[in-house]
């Protein structure tokens, strides 16, 4: 076991400064990874390959994406939080400056993987929100550090709209990857790690990390997050392909991924302080529980209604997406409040990122395994009915958590 070696104590200012630093260059992240699908048809013309083989430029990050996750916790349990987020960084910003000017498609490929390496921070971004917050703030910090997060994709879209002409495909990369190198340099100024943390606790042996593999919430907490990003990678990666099936212009289809988008941002903004209020109600699995499933509860009815909205008219299919989206954001923002809770200090780290990076296996195969169904005789009804039962497991995980007998430790 370890123990901490110092008390840490800053002030609310400072909190709430390294809350919404942590979560616009989280923001910033994402914004930057929108750079590689804006230039995919400049790199195909450059290097004379197909959209299918640029587009594993995607797949190979998502690949590297769950692999960081799952050891991002492990490593900053063992080096501390602003090392590893450090080291995440620099996995994103170098490739980022790179990618431009390499000659080869094949190294471009290598590249993009260690920009999905750079999700190693994405365990120590959270651990060092939910450890400056008290149990009855967890889920409003996680909410809004994910509600921002996700703005990323839009901020994204929006700085390459202006980028685009006036630089080029290259000059975006350069452009984006300096600003996450400017919000990289103020959160490493303003961060003060929170106790409970890596660098804060003496080492163990490694014989708690073998705790996070036999508890049985370590795996409701991989299926919930399973659950939710199956459904959340269909909705972000194939509603374009849908709506151009059902004959939607791209002006339409545009609308109806920026609504998406804004569904995610509003529900995680929202769900985080509900859960609070219900935890404080309920005890603090439970109620973070019942809401995550509630939040599963409303993706289900919505994924099951896409075939018919898309049958009937495109207002109703814009309501039933939104509706979709926002029930699938909601768990998601409360989960990331859990495993400080579920795990002691000294593996909450490890136990954070194994879980939800193991939950992160959809990333890389749900768009690519959708898109084959739909594909075949099986359609998009059946689609949209993998994502029900995506969502149908993560609520039953979330009833599961919610009925745990593990007893919240106060005070962390």
């Amino acid at each position: 076991m370890r123990t901490s070696k110092h008390q840490v104590s800053i002030s609310s200012t400072r909190r709430w400064a390294i809350l919404i630093l942590t979560s616009m260059t989280c923001m910033m992240i994402f914004a930057a990874l929108t750079a590689y699908s804006v230039s995919e048809p400049e790199i195909v013309n450059a290097f004379s390959i197909s959209k299918n083989v640029a587009g594993l430029g995607i797949t190979i990050y998502a690949v590297g994406l769950v692999v960081g996750m799952i050891l991002g916790g492990f490593i900053s349990d063992r080096i501390g939080i602003k090392p590893t987020v450090l080291l995440g960084m620099l996995f994103l910003i170098i490739p980022q400056f790179i990618i431009p000017s390499a000659g080869r498609f094949g190294f471009i490929l290598v590249l993009r993987f260690l920009q999905g390496l750079s999700f190693i921070a994405w365990a120590p971004f959270v651990a060092c929100i939910v450890g400056w917050f008290t149990g009855k703030q967890k889920g409003f910090a996680t909410g809004f550090y994910l509600g921002v997060a996700l703005a990323g994709g839009m901020v994204g879209g929006f700085i390459t709209g202006i980028t685009l002409p006036g630089w080029g495909w290259k000059g975006t990369f350069y452009i984006l990857g300096a600003m996450v190198a400017l919000f990289l340099f103020l959160w490493e100024i303003v961060t003060i790690p929170p106790p409970h943390s890596g660098s804060d606790l003496t080492k163990s042996d490694g014989s708690g990390y073998r705790v996070i593999l036999r508890m049985k919430e370590t795996w409701y907490l991989v299926l919930i997050m399973a659950g939710a990003t199956w459904m959340l990678y269909t909705l972000l990666a194939r509603v374009p392909n849908y709506a151009f099936d059902l004959g939607y212009s791209e002006m339409e289809v545009g609308t109806l991924t920026t609504a998406i988008g804004i569904a995610y941002i509003v529900a995680a903004i929202i769900a985080g302080p509900v859960s609070d209020v219900i935890s404080m109600k309920m005890g603090f699995l439970k109620g973070k529980g019942i809401c995550m499933a509630l939040g599963f509860a409303v993706a289900i009815v919505g994924a099951l209604l896409v075939p018919w909205a898309g049958s009937t008219g495109y207002g109703v299919l814009f309501l039933i997406l939104f509706v979709s989206a926002f029930g699938n954001s909601w768990p998601q923002a409360v989960y990331w409040a859990v495993p400080s809770e579920v795990y002691e200090p000294e593996i909450a780290d490890a136990g954070t990122g194994f879980a939800g990076g193991l939950g992160n296996i959809p990333v890389p195969i749900a768009p690519t395994a959708i898109l084959a169904i739909a594909a075949s005789g099986a359609g998009w009804s059946i689609a949209w009915m993998t994502c029900a039962a995506a969502s149908a497991v993560g609520m039953t995980a979330s009833f599961l958590l919610a009925a745990s007998k593990l007893k919240r430790r106060e005070g962390i």
